[in-house]
């Protein structure tokens, strides 16, 4: 009989739980619920926050392979521009030989001009030629005119020469340094475009960095209050099973009683007759 009763219990416990829930469980059964759903929408705003935060490092490292290429690219041209400077330098040493050359080539052709005036050359060479002291002196100096004549055009040439070097000389080399100084202005720029960028991604990756710390905080915070309202739940649960148990126990002993009771006025009844 109290196996019977036993097995009457066990299988009517799910039944007596579900029937004896108290609004208190109920109630933290919907805040476990919806904590529950906060935490799936948190932990899916965290995850796309640390994909954006991945994103952005992976951006920043590119912008710094970038920012390292344009500095080598920028030194190299620093250096380009230094070397042009010193050919610049080399040049004007260079210019100052060639304005000396050109200066005694300029006193040697007045000089010989000055001579020639002084002999009346210039004023009348065949009277130079043939106001010889012979023959052969006139056959000389015939022949020094010539020389004189070639050696003159000559002078003319050379110092026509010389400033055409200098001029092209000074042009090549202002147009290298503008070119270089051009390129290193626009590689500069480029530099600082690049820096700013990387500026606002590292505040970008600190925002996303702060935001998924806090998002990670507030899943432990809900997450713990998950496994309380758990711990709540089971303990009330429990406190209601005991009860149920303790109830059923006493319904046990009660119906035991009277089955006693029962059976003691039987076997009484049975005594007397």
């Amino acid at each position: 009989m109290r196996k019977r009763v036993v097995l009457l219990f066990l299988f009517s416990l799910p039944l007596l739980l579900m029937m004896s829930q108290t609004p208190q469980i109920e109630r933290l059964q919907q805040q476990q619920q919806a904590l529950q759903e906060e935490i799936r929408n948190t932990n899916k705003l965290y995850l796309d926050v640390k994909k954006q935060a991945t994103t952005i490092l992976d951006r920043i490292n590119l912008i710094n392979k970038q920012i390292a290429s344009r500095k080598e690219l920028i030194n190299v041209q620093r250096e380009e521009v230094v070397a042009l400077r010193r050919e610049g330098s080399r040049l004007e040493e260079e210019i100052g030989r060639l304005n000396k050359e050109l200066s005694a080539t300029q006193d040697k052709y007045a000089n010989a001009i000055r001579g020639m005036l002084r002999h009346n050359v210039s004023q009348n060479k065949l009277l130079f030629i043939l106001s010889g002291r012979s023959f052969g002196e006139s056959i000389r100096r015939m022949q020094y005119l010539k020389d004189y004549s070639r050696w003159q055009q000559s002078q003319a040439e050379e110092i026509k020469r010389q400033n055409r070097a200098i001029t092209e000389r000074k042009e090549q080399l202002a147009k290298a340094m503008a070119d270089r100084e051009k390129a290193l202005t626009k590689l500069e720029q480029e530099q600082q475009k690049l820096q700013k960028e990387e500026q606002s991604r590292q505040q970008e990756i600190t925002a996303a960095r702060g935001k998924e710390q806090e998002l990670q905080k507030s899943l432990q915070q809900k997450q713990r209050r998950v496994n309380q309202l758990n711990a709540q739940i089971e303990q009330l649960i429990a406190e209601e099973v005991a009860r149920q148990e303790r109830e059923a126990e006493a319904r046990r002993r009660e119906e035991e009683a009277a089955l006693r009771k029962k059976a003691a006025k039987e076997a009484e009844r049975r005594d007397r007759s």
